[in-house]
């Protein structure tokens, strides 16, 4: 599993880098690769949101009631404001596109605007990827997932396992 949830940062990570290399190009000219770099970027994301669906049950502790304010505690702050701020202006740009924009719905994929659009979705959807990749490393890397003696996993929380009721023991520190 760490292999592939590196594997799937280092697939975030280029998916951003051309977004925001597609998103700048797009205020100049259009980006060479046309039809087929659009389908690239957009199929692109699908195997990033099918693992990340794969993935999240792997991780453990997804029904506690406090998930994301224990998810975001392995969260760096400043990838949290990064990734809030490219959110909202992907998201605002995209938005802009579709909705604002006179002309969104006979938009070609050679017009700057059509690739403005889109780049900001894509910027905002591989950054998405890439914080909860790297949130997802940091999890299995300081091995925030439990298990009861009989193997279900458990909160760190926990006194006993919600499954079989057996006792959790709590874990020893190595010194």
């Amino acid at each position: 599993m760490k292999v592939l949830i590196k594997l799937a940062q280092l697939y975030a990570a280029v998916g951003f880098g051309l977004a925001v290399v597609v998103h700048v190009v797009s205020f100049y000219r259009a980006p060479p690769g046309g039809q087929t770099l659009w389908s690239a970027l957009n199929f692109g994301l699908l195997p990033l949101v099918w693992f990340t669906f794969f993935a999240r049950p792997k991780l453990g502790h997804s029904a506690r009631r406090d998930f994301k304010a224990y998810f975001l505690t392995y969260s760096p702050k400043w990838l949290n404001y990064i990734t809030l701020l490219v959110m909202v202006y992907g998201f605002a740009v995209y938005i802009y596109f579709q909705v604002l924009s006179p002309n969104s719905l006979t938009e070609t994929n050679g017009s700057l605007l059509f690739w403005r659009g889109w780049s900001g979705n894509w910027m905002a959807l591989f950054c998405l990827c890439l914080w909860v990749y790297t949130i997802m490393g940091e999890l299995r890397r300081r091995g925030a997932g439990f298990n009861c003696p009989n193997g279900h996993e458990v909160s760190r929380d926990d006194a006993f396992c919600s499954t079989c009721g057996s006792k959790i023991q709590a874990p020893s520190v190595a010194t």
